[in-house]
């Protein structure tokens, strides 16, 4: 997948006369970092006198905050930087459900399909895994999915209607990891987490942005 923003990027990386490694991440779990732990570790293995920043967009920016607030002084970055970073999932999905342009939750079920088949591609699950995770994203028509959905890989259960909103996410992650813990909305939030983090971060978030909005963040945690 082609992303025109990062290619722009890395030309201007290459401009000014810096190094740029991009790493597309392949998984479902956007609170597991320790895939992006790896990657930064093997390239500071290979450049060692090199200082190094990364930056994350949109869900990569919820994972690149997630690693460094997981690590805290371990991080060997110089600094990190988000752009229109998903700092709360389940939000952002509620944000789109109740958008007036139908275009957004066409783009997210687009893209919620996409992530869920690049895992298949890559995580080496049995066929009969496979087997299941098709029939789990067969189960919801994508438009009524955004419509209803609380939730991102995970249930909630609304204190107004007491009914469980089941997404694809929160199928294939079942089917994926069975003893994974999906009752606790933190895990796809990263409220709480930016008190752990240690390096200098820049936080780019444009007010008007119609799926990741500018409430989702907690900013007095990140000032303090």
């Amino acid at each position: 997948m082609i992303n025109r923003y990062i290619q722009r990027m890395c030309r201007e990386c290459h401009r000014r006369g810096w190094r740029a490694a991009v790493w597309s991440y392949w998984r479902c779990d956007f609170s597991e970092s320790r895939d992006l732990k790896s990657v930064i570790k093997n390239i500071q293995r290979n450049n060692p006198k090199a200082p190094m920043a990364a930056i994350g967009y949109s869900a990569g920016g919820h994972l690149l905050m997630r690693y460094v607030s997981t690590y805290g002084d371990a991080v060997p970055l110089s600094c990190a930087i988000t752009v229109s970073g998903c700092f709360d999932f389940v939000k952002a999905f509620e944000s789109v459900s109740n958008n007036e342009n139908p275009s957004y939750k066409i783009f997210l079920d687009v893209q919620e399909r996409r992530v869920i088949r690049r895992h298949v591609e890559n995580a080496g699950h049995s066929k009969d895994i496979n087997a299941k995770i098709e029939e789990a994203m067969q189960t919801e028509s994508g438009i009524e999915l955004y419509v209803y959905i609380h939730a991102f890989f995970i249930t909630i259960q609304t204190l107004t209607r007491r009914t469980t909103f089941l997404c694809r996410y929160d199928k294939v992650m079942k089917i994926i990891r069975p003893s994974m813990k999906l009752s606790s909305r933190d895990r796809y939030s990263l409220k709480g987490c930016m008190k752990n983090v240690k390096i200098s971060s820049l936080i780019l978030h444009a007010l008007d942005d119609p799926v990741v909005s500018n409430d989702h963040i907690d900013w007095t945690a990140i000032a303090s």
